[in-house]
């Protein structure tokens, strides 16, 4: 079986790619960016021409160019989640609901960002180098639900749990230089890596037909590896104004799935290309 995979970014081309469908029902990387950096989350998401620190090297590379000392950044990311389930009793005629709600939480605290930026000594004007890894995507998440319903001595029970949990980590080496007292430029070398694993439970039971009576369990796991490169440009014609513009590169994912469940285990491989990425802000 095939499914084919669509993805609409803004600034971009669109990318159409196919692989085997092993249970997963929608591509966890698109669209699924976590944040990055307190200042431009504060603002909306704003970096491309507001970063000072080493966020630049996602938001735009040629910002490192305004950072003036030796900073170090550490941080770590809190998630919580709730998720809560239900549904209008009077499934089947003739019985009462007695359960038709369900809630589940998940809490994860993770390692978020490790950023290093470095002037190095220049005679006129600014040269930065920038290490950093962070996380960009969360792939946290859980939903349940439980209904009961009983009719004379007959009991249907049906339970249902999802469970997904992983991230992506950015790896970035990173410069911005001053090529005129005004204007800036930057380059990123960026690693995209990363781990999901998607699990699926269900149990079905009919007190009055236990032949219908299922138990079902899967599990999902995927490994992911890309590489791009960006490309930025800061201009400061003035004091009070700043317009930054970036590109960046295609972006080739190589990702290794394995599903497991009663049938027992299988494997494949596939690429999924997302296209070029054009950013603009003042």
């Amino acid at each position: 079986m095939k499914r084919t995979l669509v993805f609409l970014l803004v600034f971009g081309l669109g990318a159409v790619v196919s692989a085997q469908d092993l249970g997963i029902f929608e591509e966890v990387t698109a669209g699924n960016f976590f944040g990055l950096g307190a200042r431009q989350m504060a603002m909306g998401g704003a970096g491309i021409a507001s970063s000072m620190d080493g966020a630049a090297m996602y938001y735009n590379p040629a910002a490192l160019a305004r950072i003036y000392r030796i900073e170090f950044q550490l941080g770590l990311t809190h998630q919580k989640f709730s998720n809560e389930s239900s549904q209008n009793p009077g499934r089947y005629a003739g019985f009462n609901s007695l359960l038709n709600k369900a809630d589940i939480d998940q809490t994860k605290t993770r390692f978020g960002t490790i950023n290093l930026t470095v002037p190095v000594p220049t005679y006129r004007g600014s040269l930065v180098l920038g290490f950093g890894v962070n996380r960009i995507m969360s792939f946290d998440r859980a939903a349940v639900y439980h209904l009961i319903d009983d009719s004379l001595g007959n009991r249907i029970d049906d339970y249902g749990k999802e469970f997904e949990t992983g991230s992506i980590y950015l790896y970035t080496a990173a410069a911005g230089i001053d090529v005129s007292p005004n204007v800036s430029l930057g380059l990123a070398l960026n690693v995209y890596s990363g781990k999901d694993k998607f699990n699926y439970t269900e149990i079905f039971s009919d007190a009055l037909r236990p032949s219908s009576d299922y138990a079902y369990e899967s599990e999902t796991a995927e490994d992911y590896i890309g590489a791009s490169v960006k490309g930025g440009l800061l201009a400061r014609p003035n004091a009070q104004l700043a317009l930054g513009l970036t590109a960046e590169s295609p972006l080739a994912w190589q990702i290794k799935q394995t599903f497991t469940d009663f049938e027992g285990l299988s494997e494949v491989e596939y690429d999924l290309n997302r296209p070029f990425i054009f950013g603009a802000g003042v």
